[in-house]
């Protein structure tokens, strides 16, 4: 049973790098829920339906060969495996976006113009910081959803766990005679 074992986890590996690739794409055109995280594990779980995926191969060579274990694993593989709802942290809100750029070029008008800098100074005074802020603060928030979305998407990853240590018991039984 030990190489069934190890086949079962490069197909598990397979499956679970299939469905994470997945969740990066999809967060790239829309922000992730739970409803289309649970709706891309469902579309990713066809890999153990497919004979033509090493996946589906695997399962359906190991009911050949053991129908009782095999159904507790095509059990768990196509039916019950699910995930819970998870929260995604929240990124920056609007208002800081905004906010932080309109206090960094206050605060450059204000220095210019108690320095006693002229009408073209105090301007530039004025808009060098909005603009690097506004800027500085879009990289900061693209990195933090980009962070965010890790998270997220790993939470998911290790609810998964628990069925892949499901199937391994189920594995280990003994062999039927």
């Amino acid at each position: 049973m030990e190489k069934t074992i190890q086949e079962f986890r490069v197909c598990w590996a397979r499956f679970k790098k299939q469905f994470e690739r997945k969740l990066y794409e999809k967060s790239e055109s829309q922000q992730l829920t739970y409803k289309r995280v649970s709706a891309v594990l469902k579309e990713t779980q066809t890999v153990w339906e497919s004979s033509e995926h090493p996946c589906g191969s695997w399962l359906g060579t190991f009911f050949a060969f053991y129908p009782e274990q095999g159904a507790m694993v095509k059990e768990i593989l196509m039916e019950k495996l699910s995930i819970t709802p998870t929260e995604m942290k929240k990124g920056f809100s609007k208002i800081i976006h905004l906010v932080t750029p309109f206090v960094g070029a206050v605060l450059g008008f204000c220095i210019a113009k108690a320095l006693g800098a002229h009408v073209f100074i105090s301007i530039a005074s004025f808009l060098a910081p909005f603009i690097v802020l506004l800027a500085a603060m879009k990289n900061v928030s693209e990195i933090v959803q980009e962070k965010n979305t890790d998270c997220y998407v790993s939470n998911y990853l290790e609810q998964l766990e628990t069925y892949k240590d499901f199937v391994i018991e189920i594995l280990k039984e003994e062999e039927p005679m």
